[in-house]
């Protein structure tokens, strides 16, 4: 009887754990994720900027500010804080595990009418993941590592 009780609380936990993975708060739009990928082996990495355009018309409401952010794994190392994020956006950050990962330098910018071309805004953040020297095991795996964000706005109706 233990037994059962044991593995229906841990399968809880999994649904719970699971169902909060990159997931947008309540009340907040959904505007993608970025991502970025590090080839399997030891000592690989990826360092790159990912952009998002942003949907035309989209009411962003600024007097949100998230309050706080883990933008680095254990080992990954990043100086980013949650008063770094542009008003009105909730980040979601995640990686696989078994490497490091982190985020850093996010913002938000005004990207200009370019001939008939209109006028847009562009969500833009900095992503690093590396598959580290652990493990021979975790090699063997050749199991990529990951990074990503889920990029949420908060906007006014």
């Amino acid at each position: 009887m233990n037994t059962r009780v044991a593995i229906l609380v841990s399968l809880g936990f999994l649904a719970i754990g699971l169902s909060a993975k990159a997931q947008c708060p309540a009340d907040f739009q959904n505007l993608g994720q970025v991502a970025a990928t590090v080839a399997p082996g030891r000592y690989q990495q990826v360092q790159v900027t990912r952009e998002l355009s942003l949907p035309d018309g989209i009411q962003i409401d600024e007097s949100y500010h998230q309050k706080s952010i883990q933008a680095a794994s254990d080992g990954g190392a990043s100086d980013m804080s949650a008063a770094q994020i542009p008003a009105g956006f909730h980040l979601v950050p995640g990686g696989q595990v078994g490497g490091w990962w982190s985020i850093s330098n996010p913002e938000l910018k005004q990207i200009p009418a370019i001939g008939k071309e209109a006028g847009h805004w562009m969500f833009r953040i900095e992503l690093y993941a590396n598959s580290g020297g652990r493990s021979p095991a975790l090699v063997e795996s050749a199991q990529a590592r990951s990074v990503w964000v889920q990029i949420c706005a908060k906007t006014r109706h």
